[in-house]
C-alpha cells in the first residue's frame, strides 16, 4: 500500500512546479522588471535539503545509529515549525 504522506508530497511536488512554471511565467512577460516577480521565482525553491526523506530509502542500515535519528528529528522539527 502506498503511504499516504509520499503521495501527498507527489502532490505538493507537482503544484510547486506548476507555481514556478507560472511565476517564470509573469517574470518573462514584464521582462524581469518587477522585484516581487522575481521574489516569486526564488520563493518557490524548497529550503530544506530533501535529505531526511531520501536518508532512510538510501541508506537503512543507518538509522540504527543514534547520530542518525537526532539529525532526522531535528530536520522534521524544523519543517513543522516553519
Amino acid at each position: 500500500m502506498i503511504n499516504p504522506i509520499l503521495l501527498l508530497r507527489i502532490i505538493q511536488g507537482g503544484l510547486a512546479l506548476i507555481v514556478l512554471g507560472v511565476a517564470a511565467y509573469v517574470v518573462d512577460f514584464y521582462d524581469g522588471a518587477s522585484d516581487a516577480a522575481n521574489f516569486l521565482v526564488f520563493d518557490v525553491s524548497p529550503s530544506p535539503p530533501p535529505s531526511p526523506l531520501l536518508l532512510p530509502i538510501l541508506f537503512p542500515s543507518a538509522l540504527h545509529l543514534p547520530r542518525v535519528r537526532k539529525f532526522l528529528m531535528l530536520m522534521m522539527l524544523n519543517k513543522i515549525k516553519s
